[in-house]
């Protein structure tokens, strides 16, 4: 299907899709819609790549786009600078995939983030680019999914909390837990988060407590279905590092 032939059974201009004239977003969505979507600029979203063919998606990351016509310079600078770089390196390739069934997912074999249009946010790609970092220091061991997500997840919370200095009940980023433990776990988020230092004792003393919860709140999604290492030796003070909480 050329651009020609689009243009002329969707009642859309052939000469679409360049830098210069985007698609605009609705056509974006109708031509993904109809499994009809070419490749070319998009309106506020930079270059999106073609579908991968059949048997072909297995991350690799062979679209011929780059990460950044896909990744807006100001979530790259809003990211601890370790996981930038991930992508500013070449280290982590970064894919454009409508037909993916999640916002984001990190491939550990190809070292490729595949992304849905709608991952094309702060929160997604963090979450993503925490895992490939968990990934290079070696903590993606094929034993401890649960565990990986777990750490994801609470350092997502925390930086949520920490920017948008929500009140008393309010929403956290990752729906971490299950209903009946959320008050406890929202305290405890906002009492390491606090309105000055980060207060990484009772950090410390209390992440563990909320694991099980995580485990039964998402004991039917990605996220908690995996494998789960009960000798997993948590990263928590790297973590923190990670993201400037604490000072080494």
């Amino acid at each position: 299907m050329t651009l020609k032939s689009l243009g002329k059974d969707k009642d859309i201009d052939p000469s679409k899709g360049t830098v210069t004239n985007p698609f605009t977003l609705e056509e974006y969505d109708s031509l993904c819609n109809t499994g009809e979507w070419p490749g070319g600029y998009v309106e506020a979203m930079g270059y999106v790549a073609p579908p991968m063919m059949d048997g072909m998606d297995d991350g690799s990351g062979s679209s011929g786009s780059s990460p950044y016509d896909i990744i807006p310079l100001e979530i790259l600078q809003a990211l601890p600078s370790a996981l930038s770089s991930l992508i500013t390196s070449g280290e982590v390739g970064v894919v454009l995939d409508p037909a993916l069934d999640v916002q984001g997912r990190y491939y550990t074999t190809t070292k490729t983030i595949r992304l849905r249009p709608n991952g094309i946010n702060l929160e997604t790609i963090r979450h993503e680019l925490f895992h490939a970092w968990q990934d290079k220091q070696g903590y993606v061991d094929g034993q401890s999914h649960t565990n990986n997500e777990y750490e994801t997840y609470v350092i997502n919370d925390v930086i949520y909390y920490r920017t948008h200095m929500i009140g008393e009940y309010g929403s956290l980023a990752g729906g971490t837990v299950t209903d009946e433990d959320y008050s406890n776990y929202y305290n405890f988020i906002a009492t390491c988060v606090g309105t000055g230092a980060f207060d990484a004792d009772y950090f410390f003393a209390h992440v563990s407590e909320f694991y099980e919860s995580f485990k039964a709140a998402h004991s039917n999604s990605p996220a908690g279905n995996g494998t789960s290492n009960s000798g997993y030796q948590w990263h928590w003070q790297e973590i923190l590092l990670l993201f400037g909480l604490i000072q080494s």
